[in-house]
C-alpha cells in the first residue's frame, strides 16, 4: 500500500519545538553521496546579501491612531492611553513576534491533535462490541484485542507527543540551538578549525543534535517496543538485538546525512543569485541515487533479503507483471518476522529494472512465526525471538498475489510518478521561499543568533519552524490525495479479477495487525493515508459478490 510520500528537499533538520509528524517542507537527506572532502575555508556568498551582523534593534514605529475607542480609553483614563492588546503586539520587535507566533502555533497544532485523539481514545473506550456491519469479518476476540492495542498505542502517543513539545519548548526558551551552536564551534575550533571553516561547524551541529535526539528518544523507543507491543505480542526482538538495531541506524544515518549536508552547504555558499537552483537539483540527484540504491545496499545491512524461491508464487507474480507491462526483474522476501510480526509490501527501482519486495510475515507459507523450530535450531538465533503462534498469520498465494495487484495498481495508475513530481515541485518551491527568506536577519536573532546568521541554522529555521503552517495545510492535502489513490488502487486490483481475494486480505491484514474498524471521522479525514477498513470492503463488495 502506497505511503503518503515526504516531500523533503534536502536535510533533516533536529526536530525541536515541533511534534513527531512528518513535515513536508522539513529538509532531510534523500541521497547517498561517496566520499567526504577535506574541509576548506569557505568563500563568502555571493547571493543572497545578508545584512551586517549585529542584533537587530526594532525599527521606530508611529503613534497609534487616535480611534474613537482609543480616545474614549483616554477620556476615562484622564487623558493616558490604555495599551490594548494588539498595540503591545505591534510594539514587540520583529524578532520578538517571530518567536512567539512560532511557539503559539506549534502548541495550537500540539492541542488540535491532542483534541483528535482524544475523540480517538472516547471511540476506543466506548465501542466494546463488534458493530452490527462488522460481525461477518471480525470475531469478538479480534475485535477486543485490536481495541485494547490501540487505546495503549493511543495513550503513549498523547504522553510521548507531550514531552516531545514540552521538551521542544524548552530548548527554544532556554537558548539549545544557539547554545550547542556555539558548542559545535569550541569543539571544531579545539580540533584546528576556525570561525571561517562554517560548514565543519555545521557537522559538529549535526551530530551533537541528532545524537541528542537519539539519546532523549530511546526511552520511549525501549517502552513503545518492550512494553506495548510486547504486551500484544508483535515485537520480536531481543534487548541485544535492538541495541544493535539503534546504533547500527544512527551510523548508517550519519554516513549518509552528513556528506549529503556538507556538499548541500558548500552548493549554497557558492551557487550565486541562483543557488536555490542548484541546491534543489543536488537534493533531486541525491533523492534518485538513495532510491536506486536503498534497497540493494542499504536495506541489507538491517534485514535480510533472499529471492523468492522458485514455484507457484514466483510464477504467478511474473504472470502478473507481464500481464501489465510491469518490468519486473527479482522478487524477494526480507525477514521482517525477526523483527515485528506487522506484515508489509512495496516496490521499488527506475525505468527497466523493478523489483518486489513481500515481508515473511505476509505470506503464509514462509512466515516463520507460522513455523515450529526445527531440532538444534532452537539457540542459531539469539538475536531473535522465534514465537509460535496458534493461529497461522499471513496470506495464501491468491491473496498475496491480490495485494500485489494493489501495489502494480499505483504504478500502473502514475501514483509513482505523481508523488515523485508533487515532491520536487514542492521542494522546489521551499528552495526559492528559503532564498527569499535567508537575508532576513529578524529570523536569526528570533531564535538567539545576533551576531551570526550560519546557513544551516537558517535552514533549520526556516523548513522547520517558518513553514510550519503549510507544512500543516500541505500534510493535510497529502492525506487526502493518497486515500483517494487507494481506492483507485483497490479498484485495479478490482479489474484484475482479483476483488474478492483482496476483500479477503484486507480482512486479513487487519487482523494480523491489530487494526481497529471504527474510528472518529474528524481523526480519520486528518490521519487516514489509507481509507478506513469499512469504506475499503464496500468498494469492493459489489465486485466480489459478482
Amino acid at each position: 500500500m502506497l505511503p503518503r510520500t515526504r516531500l523533503v528537499p534536502a536535510l533533516r533538520a533536529p526536530d525541536w519545538g515541533g511534534r513527531a509528524k512528518p513535515k513536508p517542507c522539513r529538509a532531510e537527506p534523500s541521497g547517498v553521496v561517496p566520499g567526504r572532502a577535506e574541509p576548506e575555508p569557505i568563500p563568502q556568498p555571493t547571493a543572497p546579501t545578508r545584512s551586517p551582523p549585529g542584533r537587530p534593534s526594532a525599527p521606530p514605529r508611529p503613534a497609534p491612531g487616535s480611534s474613537g475607542r482609543q480616545a474614549a480609553l483616554q477620556r476615562a483614563a484622564g487623558g493616558e492611553a490604555m495599551a490594548l492588546p494588539g498595540d503591545l503586539w505591534a510594539e514587540l520587535p520583529a524578532e520578538r513576534r517571530i518567536f512567539c507566533s512560532v511557539l503559539v502555533f506549534s502548541w495550537a497544532v500540539y492541542l488540535w491533535e491532542a483534541f483528535l485523539a482524544h475523540r480517538q481514545r472516547r471511540v476506543y473506550r466506548t465501542t466494546t462490541h463488534v458493530p452490527q456491519e462488522l460481525g461477518q469479518i471480525m470475531d469478538s476476540e479480534t475485535f477486543e484485542k485490536s481495541r485494547l492495542y490501540q487505546l495503549d498505542k493511543s495513550t503513549f502517543s498523547f504522553w510521548s507527543g507531550l514531552y516531545s513539545e514540552v521538551e521542544g519548548t524548552m530548548i527554544l526558551l532556554c537558548g539549545g540551538i544557539p547554545f550547542l551552536w556555539k558548542l559545535s564551534g569550541q569543539i571544531s575550533g579545539r580540533a584546528g578549525f576556525g570561525p571561517e571553516y562554517e560548514i565543519v561547524q555545521s557537522l559538529v551541529f549535526l551530530l551533537l543534535a541528532t545524537l541528542f535526539s537519539a539519546v532523549t528518544g530511546l526511552p520511549w523507543s525501549l517502552y513503545n517496543t518492550f512494553v506495548i507491543e510486547e504486551k500484544h505480542g508483535f515485537n520480536q526482538q531481543t534487548l541485544g538485538f535492538f541495541f544493535k538495531d539503534a546504533v547500527k541506524k544512527f551510523v548508517v544515518t550519519q554516513c549518509i546525512l552528513l556528506p549529503v549536508t556538507s556538499l548541500l552547504l558548500y552548493i549554497i555558499k557558492i551557487g550565486g543569485d541562483y543557488f536555490f537552483i542548484y541546491a534543489w537539483l543536488f537534493t533531486l540527484v541525491v533523492s534518485l541515487v538513495l532510491v536506486t540504491i536503498y534497497a540493494d545496499y542499504i536495506a541489507p545491512l538491517f534485514d535480510k533479503f533472499i529471492p523468492l524461491p522458485e514455484g507457484e508464487l514466483k510464477q504467478q507474480i511474473e504472470t502478473m507483471a507481464k500481464s501489465i507491462d510491469f518490468p519486473l526483474t527479482k522478487v524477494y522476501v526480507v525477514e521482517g518476522s525477526k523483527r515485528s510480526s506487522h506484515s508489509n509490501a512495496y516496490f521499488y527501482g527506475f525505468f527497466k529494472n523493478k523489483r518486489i519486495v513481500l515481508f515473511d510475515t505476509l505470506l503464509e507459507d514462509y512466515s516463520a512465526l507460522n513455523k515450529e523450530p526445527a531440532e538444534g535450531e532452537d539457540g542459531e538465533n539469539e538475536e531473535t525471538k522465534s514465537k509460535t503462534k496458534n493461529k497461522k498469520q499471513g496470506c495464501k498465494n491468491e491473496e498475496v498475489l491480490a495485494v500485489l495487484g494493489h501495489e502494480l495498481g499505483h504504478w500502473k495508475l502514475g501514483h509513482t510518478v505523481k508523488n515523485i513530481i508533487i515532491s520536487q515541485m514542492n521542494s522546489f518551491l521551499c528552495f526559492f521561499l528559503f532564498a527569499v527568506l535567508i537575508g532576513q536577519k529578524e529570523l536569526f536573532a528570533a531564535f538567539g543568533f545576533y551576531d551570526t546568521q550560519p546557513t544551516l541554522i537558517g535552514l533549520m529555521i526556516i523548513f522547520q519552524f517558518i513553514f510550519s503552517p503549510y507544512n500543516e495545510v500541505l500534510s493535510f492535502c497529502l492525506t487526502v490525495l493518497s486515500r483517494r489513490f487507494e481506492f483507485q488502487a483497490d479498484a485495479f486490483a478490482k479489474e484484475l479479477g482479483k476483488a474478492k481475494d483482496l476483500y479477503s486480505a484486507l480482512i486479513k491484514l487487519n487482523k494480523d495487525n491489530l487494526g481497529f474498524p471504527v474510528s472518529d471521522w474528524i481523526f480519520s479525514m486528518w490521519h487516514y493515508s489509507h481509507p478506513p477498513l469499512l469504506e475499503r470492503l464496500q468498494a469492493l463488495k459489489d465486485a466480489k459478490q459478482e
